[in-house]
């Protein structure tokens, strides 16, 4: 009877271990997840692969480095054409908290919602909290399950069992051969440079003063030969520019190369060009013409009041208005760009009181050929163009000295 008994209680731990193994599949395969367009997501829709399910929350700010590296993960995934399907999976934040969160970060997986904690459901698993993951088998089978953050990508590497035909180089990408060029007839910047690996790219251009003009990134795209051409009127205007180059391999090594300094974006129009007639409507509700100052030289000073460089040498401006001469100089400056109630509001609170012109549309541009702000003009007695300064000047005197004046004539 002992030996009957025996065999019973094996037969019967057998048929146990069977069914909580078949529960468990079972379990996984009921599981729905929710997309932000509304769409049920099944992990059945996706049997015959691994699925890793990452979960976490919007307030977890260590989240962003796991991310990161689920990001570098599904880079890998995608070029080796890996079976493993990467989630994001949110059970506590709104839909519409979710996609201001996307727009901002553009994670590379897909994100997903439970807000009815289906998982834990369905898996029996109740973790304290946010990071945790489940890593589902091609069989449907909850394989792993892992509470807290990876420390690189190697442990979660490791966690899914990727085993991709990649090597794995965890030197940051190299960058060489990098030109830079600038084409005045079509107002284009191109940036080219190539990198010894497969590596994303981000350019980066700032005034002299650091506020950034442009930012274009191909976070999704990996090449070797890498360009970029930039159309100047895309860049807040500015007439010298530095230029960072940041480039991100699949398994998220960067490198960072600030490659020039105070490049010039200059125009190959002669700056001796007979000006022609500029109507433009003024912060005080005048309709001002450049016709109307011929007789006169005028100082004629481009800008945009969203251009920090701008913003830095307006004072000066100020100054050369408060300080020239009488009846031998006029300071005229054409704002480009921006709405005319923000250009006046900038205006009046900073107490500039020398005219200012907006100029909308950039017609001042078409008219001038300028490659950006700040520029400014010098104008003779009848409306020509006889000096051109690109970019911000340092000083009173070094205006002074562009606009011939001398040190006499100012009224300090």
């Amino acid at each position: 009877m002992r030996k009957q008994e025996f065999n019973t209680f094996i037969t019967s731990l057998i048929v146990a271990i069977f069914s909580i193994f078949v529960i468990a599949c079972s379990q996984t395969a009921q599981i729905t997840l929710n997309d932000l367009n509304g769409t049920h997501v099944t992990i059945d829709q996706y049997k015959g692969k691994n699925i890793l399910l990452y979960v976490f929350s919007l307030d977890c700010s260590l989240c962003a480095d796991d991310i990161a590296l689920l990001n570098s993960l599904n880079r890998l995934i995608k070029s080796d054409n890996s079976s493993t399907v990467i989630f994001l999976v949110n059970q506590t934040d709104t839909d519409i908290a979710i996609k201001k969160w996307i727009k901002k970060n553009n994670p590379e997986v897909q994100v997903v919602t439970d807000q009815n904690k289906t998982l834990q459901a369905n898996l029996k698993y109740y973790p304290r909290g946010v990071p945790w993951s489940i890593l589902v088998d091609p069989s449907g089978l909850a394989a792993k399950k892992k509470e807290g953050f990876f420390n690189n990508i190697f442990q979660l590497i490791e966690f899914v069992g990727y085993q991709g035909t990649k090597e794995l180089d965890t030197n940051p990408p190299k960058i060489s051969n990098i030109n830079v060029d600038f084409n005045s007839d079509k107002m284009e910047l191109t940036i080219a440079w190539l990198t010894d690996k497969e590596t994303n790219e981000h350019v980066v251009i700032t005034d002299n003063i650091g506020h950034v003009c442009y930012s274009f990134g191909n976070a999704d795209k990996f090449l070797q030969n890498h360009k970029v051409v930039i159309n100047i009127k895309e860049i807040s205007p500015v007439s010298a520019c530095d230029i960072t180059i940041r480039v991100t391999d699949l398994l998220n090594n960067t490198t960072v190369i600030e490659h020039e300094k105070n490049y010039k974006l200059r125009s190959t129009t002669a700056a001796t060009a007979q000006s022609k007639d500029l109507a433009l409507p003024s912060v005080d509700g005048k309709v001002v013409s450049l016709n109307s100052y011929k007789g006169k030289k005028v100082f004629l000073h481009f800008w945009n009041y969203r251009c920090g460089t701008c913003q830095e040498e307006l004072p000066l401006i100020k100054s050369l208005f408060g300080a020239r001469p009488n009846n031998e100089l006029e300071v005229v400056t054409v704002n480009i760009g921006g709405k005319m109630d923000a250009l006046t509001s900038y205006v009046y609170s900073n107490g500039y009181t020398f005219p200012v012109l907006h100029d909308e549309k950039g017609a001042s541009d078409k008219l001038f050929n300028l490659p950006g702000v700040p520029v400014s003009l010098l104008l003779d007695e009848n409306g020509n163009v006889v000096k051109k300064h690109d970019g911000p000047f340092e000083s009173l005197y070094e205006i002074r000295e562009f606009a011939g004046i001398t040190i006499s004539s100012f009224s300090f």
